[in-house]
């Protein structure tokens, strides 16, 4: 009943987010490449009072973007009988592709209007997390929905005023204890599938990210709050790097294909470079054409790169989440109590060998005393054997008795 209130009240933010990077992988045209700045802008100031004081402007901002490129579908009323200068004007060459790419007006070829119905969502979306940002800042929805923050340096009491789930007393606890305690090691799953999925440079990125959260995933858990947030969010600004590449790259994936095909064959292959937009071209024909050198049809597409960023938002309100605090202090307590037991066994170990030690000392001791009473007896017997073994003198005849 919670969530169903207030869900979007406590991941509005989420939510928007997504829907730019959808907007982002449904359109990929030169467009969207402004959608990928502001989420960069946003993602970059990390802190949540930070992005309300920009949220104002990027909802200005996706309001007359959005105004533009309706003007844009709209374009010069034919009555005029004027044409666009990118169709006529020898200056400017350009293609259909290029003009779709660059989503420009054309009488040929129109500009899918369809695409603004995502741009709809967003806007509603922001708008709608606008109020949020207003509204949580007032005594009565903190009183009613809870307070929206992600301070990491709460007071002590106030850390503890969120009941310790990991005894498992309901159903619920063991929910809490999924996604609390095991969803890090389901994310790492995730990004490991991102990269493994897209044979590509890109990959490379999460696959080495995947390992080193491997290799040192439990220590970072047991860190400190604000090292562990510092270097998930460069995870996340990493994966929104790759899908706005991707998008960049469409450019050339989507327009000049078959040059890139003929010449940059080893381009195409290290970065997928595979239009995953309907309008320009299809991927099969091309496959037909050129043989040597294939389009990897199969590992374009930014799909799995959205679904890793969903995943690393969801583990990053974990982060911020107070109920992490218990699943830190268990994990802490184990950590120590398994240093502690390592101590005393080693203590036991370092006592064991100190007796054995003195032992062989006293056995040592007592063996030098037995061969210094053998060696004394020997002594003694050599002498009383000499003295035995000496001949005795004869008496002098001239000495009178």
């Amino acid at each position: 009943k919670y969530f169903v209130n207030f869900f979007f009240y406590k991941f509005g933010l989420e939510i928007c987010f997504l829907m730019a990077v959808t907007v982002i992988g449904q359109r990929m045209n030169f467009m969207v490449i402004l959608h990928g700045c502001w989420l960069v802008a946003l993602l970059t100031r990390r802190h949540r009072a930070a992005i309300a004081r920009l949220w104002p402007n990027y909802c200005l901002f996706l309001a007359l973007f959005l105004l533009y490129q309706y003007l844009l579908c709209l374009g010069i009323p034919p009555a005029l009988c004027l044409d666009y200068p990118w169709r006529w004007s020898q200056a400017v060459p350009m293609n259909s592709a290029l003009i779709k790419w660059l989503y420009l007006p054309d009488f040929l070829r129109a500009p899918d209007s369809t695409g603004l119905i995502s741009d709809f969502l967003l806007l509603l979306c922001a708008s709608q997390q606008w109020q949020v940002f207003c509204a949580e800042r007032t005594e009565e929805w903190q009183v009613m929905a809870g307070v929206n923050t992600d301070r990491l340096d709460l007071p002590l009491g106030e850390s503890r005023d969120v009941p310790n789930f990991l005894y498992c007393r309901s159903y619920l606890d063991m929910l809490k204890v999924a996604v609390f305690r095991y969803l890090f090691w389901l994310v790492l799953v995730v990004v490991f599938v991102t990269g493994a999925t897209r044979v590509s440079v890109f990959g490379l990125g999460y696959l080495l990210a995947c390992f080193y959260l491997l290799l040192f995933g439990t220590s970072l858990l047991q860190g400190h709050a604000r090292t562990r947030l510092v270097l998930w969010d460069c995870l996340i600004l990493y994966n929104v790097t790759v899908i706005i590449s991707k998008n960049m790259l469409s450019l050339l994936s989507c327009v000049f294909v078959e040059q890139m095909q003929s010449s940059f064959c080893w381009v195409v292959q290290l970065f997928s470079l595979v239009c995953t937009v309907k309008g320009y071209y299809d991927p099969k024909e091309m496959l037909s054409r050129d043989r040597d050198c294939l389009l990897p049809v199969e590992e374009a597409g930014v799909l799995w790169d959205s679904v890793c960023f969903l995943f690393l938002l969801l583990q990053r309100r974990v982060f911020l989440s107070r109920y992490f605090l218990h699943v830190c202090a268990e994990l802490q307590a184990t950590a120590l109590q398994a240093s502690r037991g390592f101590a005393l066994y080693n203590a036991a170990n370092l006592k064991s060998i100190d007796l054995h030690r003195k032992a062989e000392e006293k056995s040592l001791a007592q063996l030098k005393r037995q061969m210094e009473r053998i060696r004394a007896k020997q002594e003694k017997h050599r002498q009383s054997r000499a003295g035995r073994s000496q001949p005795q003198e004869p008496p002098d005849p001239t000495q009178e008795p």
